[in-house]
């Protein structure tokens, strides 16, 4: 099969504190690259780490963008 990745960001004023779907959790770049455990919030959810393929892919979308900013 084949995976299409799409690097997205909020755009200018967006209220990007809050997300709609519980099972969603915004997390930094340090988080990332620290490979923290993240402890969702919700019934019957273990503690678990990142994807190392999805936080690979992460830590490339926000290199991304910080170079387009620079």
């Amino acid at each position: 099969h084949i995976d299409l990745i799409y690097f997205v960001r909020p755009v200018a004023g967006a209220n990007h504190d809050t997300v709609d779907d519980p099972s969603l959790t915004w997390v930094t770049e340090a988080e990332l690259r620290d490979n923290v455990t993240l402890d969702p919030d919700l019934p019957d959810t273990p503690a678990a780490t990142v994807a190392e393929d999805v936080r690979t892919l992460a830590l490339a979308a926000i290199a991304a963008v910080r170079s387009r900013s620079a």
